[in-house]
Formats: C-alpha cells, structure tokens, sequence
C-alpha cells in the first residue's frame, strides 16, 4: 500500500509559493486535520501490518524530491506523454470547467465552456478529488544575457480571455499533461505489482477502462473470484473489529482456508452473468447462506455438542473434582479431556470445523 503520511512530506519551492500567492491561493501549510486523520487511518491498520498482511511503502518517494520548478514544452503540445490509442481515450472522458476568480482562491465554475484563463480538467469515472487546475498566464522577456545564458522573464494573467483557437489549442494541451500524469502513476503502480506479483487494485472504474482498453480483458479466474468478493457483503462481519478478523486469520488458518474455497467455488459460478441485478441477487444469496444459514446451523451443532457430550463427561469430571464454570466450549474441552468423552467430543468438533462457516461463527463468537 502507498504510504498515506509520506504524502504529506511533498514539499513547495519559494517559486511554486510565490506563484500560488500571485494566483490568489492562500498557503496554508501542513493539514494538520488531515494529518491527524491519516494517521489515525495507517494506526487501525496495525493488526495487518503486524501480522504481515500488508506494507506501507512510499511508492512515489522520487517524486517528492524535485526542487526545481521545471519549464516545459513541448512542439507537439505534450501528446507523446501517453500512447496515441490511450490519449483518445482520455480525451473522451475528459471533463474541463472554468475557474472563476474569487476574493481569494477559485472556484469551479459548471456553466458550459467558454474561453477563460483558468480551468480545472478531470477524467469521468476518475477520483472526484483528482483535479488538476491551469491557468493561462502571458510571459514576456525582460532581458537575456548570451555570457551567462541566464534570461530574466515576467509572467502575468490577463483579464480579458483569450481568442477561441488559442483556448482550444491550450485546453488540448493541458488535457495532454493530466493524462500524462495519471498515465505516469498508473505505469509506477503497475511496475510495483509486477515486482511484489501482486494483483492491482483499480482505484476507479476509469482506471479500469483504461487497463480494459490498452491490455484487453485478460482477466482469470483468481482476477475475477476477487472483484466478485470486492461486491459480497458480509453483515455478520459489520460489528468485528480489524483486529479480532485478522487475529482468527491467523490463529485458525484451516478454518479460514476452509472458508476461503468455499466462497471461490461459490463465486466462480457467477463469472459469466452480466446482468447487474441478477449477479446481485446471486451475492446476496451466497451472503445469506454463509452468514445466516450455515453459521445458524453450526451454533445449533455446538449447542447438541454440549448436551451430548455432557453425559458422557460429567461422571470423570467430577471424579477430578473439577467444577463447570460456563458453558463455554473452550472450558468444557478441558474438562472433557480427562474422560471418555473427550473423545467423541474431538471428533465431532473437527466434523464442525469443516464447514466453510466455522471462519464466521468463530469471529461472530468473539
């Protein structure tokens, strides 16, 4: 996973705050309220970082050391930055809206297009909070010195907007350098997949789209069996903690694996529907005979277990002088273990344990 916290040690030149504050943006420094919220979120990951189910890696730590701010250009407006094929697809979910200057800062403006000096562009079906803003600012040189080759330039915004082709051709342009930068990101993550062999996690239906349109659906069987478990919902597990999952996880893998192949071969069987309803009729159906059905029935195993065994125990239980405390099963198994039914009571517990919802029931329990 990407290190969330590591985000927030990106850094901004005198340059980059010096243009912010021409532009009307108000530098807040470091989010502390999000910050916090961050780290609360990394903390509640604990239980699987402890027991090695996840890593929090800076993935993008290069990027962040930069410094400079770079100029570019590009005589092609910046279209080599993703393939031809790719690039038309990010000019079909392209959505570019007009900033309007306020007091202080911008807004995004939902009125159709038009041109203006400012614009926010995102990609449909992309992260909302995925914006990136331009402005269209004037540069003018002041001097240039060919001994040194320094050039000394101003750059200001102007007022009125510019002509339509000039807009059009910057729009194209700035449309480019957003789908380069997302392109940019999705290539690192995929290369960090291949390296870890992992499976990627879209992080939204366009990114999906994208890996669809450029790979084709290549999707297998465990591709398919994990988007389908992305769409199950278990309210049985709504109430349990991280902590006490990942803890069963990891104390009683049998049970968990036991769990794991029963819901693949139920799932498996679903890869072919394509209608919406339909499949989520189907995972509601699979949801409530895993998280109602089976586990009802084995707490009503357990509790013909206790009455069953009870007989056959009692009698070398109480030759032992020991006292039944509860009627948990933890408890009664030790008691049990120095009779005769103690045997019955094992053999009939593994039987139990074969239920793909043994992994439920038991995180259920608590």
């Amino acid at each position: 996973m990407r290190d969330p916290i590591f985000e927030f040690t990106t850094f901004q030149s005198a340059i980059a705050d010096t243009m912010g504050e021409f532009l009307g943006f108000e530098n807040t420094g470091l989010d502390r309220e999000a910050l916090s919220s961050t780290i609360k979120y990394v903390k509640s990951m604990t239980p699987l970082v402890a027991l090695d189910f996840m890593k929090f890696v800076p993935l993008h730590f290069s990027d962040n050391q930069v410094r400079e701010v770079l100029l570019h250009y590009s005589p092609t407006r910046f279209s080599g930055l993703v393939p031809k094929d790719i690039l038309k697809l990010f000019h079909k979910r392209a959505e570019v809206k007009q900033l309007i200057r306020e007091s202080q800062g911008w807004r995004i403006d939902d009125a159709p297009l038009r041109p203006c000096r400012g614009i926010a562009i995102g990609f449909k079906g992309h992260n909302e909070t995925s914006i990136n803003t331009y402005h269209l600012l004037e540069s003018e040189v002041v001097s240039m010195d060919d001994a040194t080759r320094q050039v000394l330039f101003r750059q200001y915004l102007r007022d009125e907007p510019p002509d339509t082709a000039y807009f059009l051709s910057w729009v194209f342009q700035s449309i480019n350098r957003s789908a380069g930068g997302l392109f940019k990101e999705l290539v690192h993550d995929l290369e960090q997949v291949g390296h870890v062999g992992g499976m990627y996690l879209a992080t939204s239906d366009f990114v999906r789209e994208l890996l669809d349109y450029r790979f084709g659906n290549t999707s297998d069987l465990r591709q398919d069996v994990a988007n389908l478990a992305m769409n199950l919902d278990l309210p049985i597990l709504e109430n349990v903690s991280l902590q006490r999952i990942v803890e069963i996880r990891a104390k009683d893998g049998e049970a968990f694996a036991n769990f794991r192949v029963a819901l693949e071969r139920n799932l498996r069987s679903l890869r072919s529907i394509n209608d919406a309803v339909k499949l989520k009729t189907e995972l509601e159906n699979i949801s409530h005979e895993l998280s109602e059905a089976q586990v009802s029935d084995i707490q009503s195993k357990m509790r013909g277990l206790t009455k069953k065994t009870l007989v056959n125990g009692v009698i070398g239980a109480a030759s032992l002088g020991t006292t039944i405390l509860s009627h948990g099963i933890t408890l009664f198994g030790v008691i049990l273990a120095a009779t005769k039914g103690y045997e019955q009571y094992s053999q009939y517990l593994d039987e139990v344990k074969q239920n793909p919802a043994y992994f439920l029931w038991k995180v259920k329990k608590g």
